[in-house]
């Protein structure tokens, strides 16, 4: 057993993400980092990096991100105009996150990263996986927002899961 993967079994473990898993994929097209506890503290650490990096794809499935993180998330999604995949299922957002995040992905992506007065555009999302994070009314009305407005995106109704409120995922058509 490599030293590399030892401390690899340890991060796991420990339910961590080691600094340089995140940093050897600065360039890669894709990330994926499902499964790894992010919370939200991981959250709001990749909103700091979203208008940096390049990602075509970023799965961020099941890592308890939270209404905290996830409305800080939304921020970094709003500056961000490279993303055309994206799966926050099961992240525990919540309405006012899940909202927030939705809105951001309808703003359109300027070199400021505000939108400017009655400016309203989708980002270039072609899949969006969402479902699992009980949205809640104000979350749906900013999904059929996004859906509404993109020429790629249609909503698919998921297999509800009990007790965590509407599963709804957004996918190519």
């Amino acid at each position: 057993l490599s030293s590399s993967s030892a401390a690899s079994d340890v991060y796991k473990r420990q339910g961590q993400v080691p600094v340089s898993r995140i940093l050897t994929q600065l360039g890669a097209p894709r990330i994926s980092l499902k499964h790894y506890r992010l919370g939200p503290e991981g959250g709001s650490a990749l909103a700091r990096l979203l208008p940096k990096v390049g990602w075509r794809a970023l799965d961020l499935a099941q890592n308890f991100i939270g209404e905290r993180g996830g409305a800080v998330l939304s921020v970094g999604l709003r500056h961000n105009g490279h993303l055309t995949e994206l799966d926050l299922s099961d992240n525990r957002l919540g309405p006012r996150a899940g909202a927030m995040v939705l809105a951001a992905l309808c703003l359109p992506s300027t070199s400021g990263g505000r939108a400017q007065p009655g400016e309203i555009s989708t980002a270039p999302l072609r899949t969006l996986r969402f479902g699992g994070n009980a949205i809640g009314d104000s979350s749906a009305n900013a999904l059929r927002r996004l859906v509404g407005e993109s020429s790629h995106l249609r909503v698919r109704p998921a297999w509800p899961v009990l007790a965590r409120g509407p599963c709804l995922s957004v996918i190519t058509v």
